[in-house]
């Protein structure tokens, strides 16, 4: 017979707390769905919490899902400020001569670890975006829709958008809080719905990559609903990591936005302020010419240094 270990009483509270803190591991990590096929998961982390976010950026968890590391996001559209792209509230999104190098450049110039926005980083914003319940117009995930901010729908108060008729800037106080999206860590990110849609490289690092561009057929030329993209024959480069919500039944009456494809390249996201429905937190468009200007914003992210 094996001999009986007798753990000492003074090690006991530490055994019952290791005991609790795995059992709460556990309890944090399971995963589920509920009716609808509504998939809660939002991935692993795929980074440490060591990231440090410069003035003016929030912090965004990694997820596995879109293969991110944590990284930090612009909480404003990119306003020139002595030709310096910034993150603050005063001040027009700086749209003027930017087309997507541009955009790309302005990033890069921040200094190392800073880059333009990728679309993996954007979907994995607006995943937490869609889970978080603050964002919804009926404080529960999945009731009413996603709030769209300033899309040029009716001023009712109950509508996920709202009509400013013009770019929206300034302080954040005097603004419509439906243009500001809270994070899953409770930082609030502004406008990656409506205001001015903004450029987006489609993978991270490297030069400013465009999309694909054999989104042809019955993917290009119209607006059409995300949740009808999946398994589309007209749309093969496109995988579900790419744009399809964690709800795969989200649709631009729940605030999503949609997707207008083509064989420009270069990729927009978010939508206008006078996209009305079109726009929302998943809007994406593939048809853009990656030398246009005028019209198109962008924000940066700082993934830290090596």
């Amino acid at each position: 017979m094996l001999p009986v270990r007798i753990v000492s009483m003074k090690y006991l509270p530490l055994i019952l707390l290791f005991a609790s803190c795995n059992a709460l591991t556990l309890l944090t990590n399971k995963t589920g769905s509920s009716a609808g096929g509504f998939n809660s998961e939002l991935g692993d982390d795929n980074n440490s919490n060591a990231l440090i976010c410069p003035a003016g950026y929030a912090k965004v968890k990694g997820n596995s899902i879109f293969g991110t590391n944590d990284f930090c996001v612009m909480k404003f559209e990119a306003k020139d400020v002595g030709g310096i792209a910034k993150s603050q509230e005063n001040l027009t999104p700086w749209i003027s001569g930017i087309d997507l190098s541009t955009a790309k450049n302005n990033c890069l110039a921040l200094g190392s670890g800073y880059d333009l926005i990728s679309n993996p980083e954007w979907m994995t914003i607006a995943a937490e975006i869609e889970l978080n319940s603050s964002n919804w117009f009926g404080g529960i995930v999945g009731s009413g829709c996603i709030f769209r901010g300033n899309t040029g729908e009716s001023t009712s108060p109950t509508t996920c958008g709202y009509s400013s008729g013009a770019i929206e800037f300034g302080s954040i106080s005097a603004r419509d809080s439906r243009a500001g999206l809270f994070l899953g860590n409770g930082d609030r990110v502004w406008d990656m719905s409506g205001n001015v849609q903004e450029w987006v490289d489609w993978t991270v690092g490297g030069p400013a990559d465009l999309g694909p561009t054999d989104a042809l057929a019955g993917c290009s030329g119209i607006d059409i609903e995300l949740p009808s993209i999946s398994g589309n024959n007209d749309c093969p480069s496109l995988v579900n990591a790419d744009y399809l919500p964690r709800d795969p039944t989200l649709n631009s009456s729940l605030g999503g936005g949609k997707f207008f494809g083509g064989n420009g390249g270069a990729i927009i996201r978010g939508g206008t302020y006078l996209n009305t429905n079109t726009a929302g937190i998943y809007r994406l468009t593939t048809n853009a010419l990656p030398s246009a200007t005028g019209a198109f914003g962008f924000r940066c992210v700082y993934r830290g240094t090596p």
